[in-house]
């Protein structure tokens, strides 16, 4: 349990002031970078940040404070996520999705390329295998924190994890991005 984040949902729950100002410029940005990372288009991952907080502030009540804040507020933000773009035709998806991971050279190129490529692989996986892997790569989440975000078991994470990786590594070795001779490896 993290004591300053129980602390500070005390004092949002006893409506002191500040106190919600506190919680959104502490965690805004890290769900706005999951809902970005999710959904690959910033007015659509500014709108759900904004909802997600708004969730979470109006239901602090539920919170178990036993458990960490953070990976709370990110499955209300995955939820979000889900259900925006359930709702969205796909029509509408595809040509952000492009437009957002169009591969271009910046700075030394290489990582760029690279990086942007692993995104490019991941859009060929099922949404809920994206976000447990950009949650673990990105954004540092252990198996545990993913499988209390998405509600499901750690051994269901880690094979979501494992096949994603494999289509990442498919998707690199294929773009020539990778050594021809490179195994997958075991991970």
């Amino acid at each position: 349990m993290n004591q300053e984040d129980a602390a500070l949902v005390k004092r949002c729950l006893a409506r002191e002031p500040g106190a919600v100002e506190t919680l959104v410029d502490t965690y805004s940005n890290q769900v706005y970078a999951v809902c970005l990372r999710y959904l690959r288009h910033a007015q659509d991952a500014e709108d759900i940040t904004q909802e997600t907080l708004v969730r979470a502030i109006r239901n602090l009540h539920q919170w178990d404070p036993e458990r960490p804040l953070k990976p709370w507020l990110y499955r209300i933000a995955v939820n979000r996520c889900k259900t925006l773009l359930a709702r969205k035709p796909l029509n509408t998806v595809a040509p952000e999705v492009l437009q957002a991971t169009t591969c271009t050279r910046t700075h030394d190129g290489d990582g760029d390329e690279l990086l942007e490529n692993i995104h490019l692989a991941l859009l060929q996986v099922r949404d809920d295998y994206r976000s447990a892997f950009l949650l673990f790569h990105e954004q540092g989440c252990s198996y545990e924190e993913i499988a209390e975000i998405h509600e499901h078991p750690v051994g269901t994470i880690k094979t979501w994890l494992y096949r994603t990786r494999g289509v990442v590594f498919a998707y690199l070795k294929e773009k020539e991005l990778l050594p021809a001779d490179m195994d997958r490896p075991n991970a």
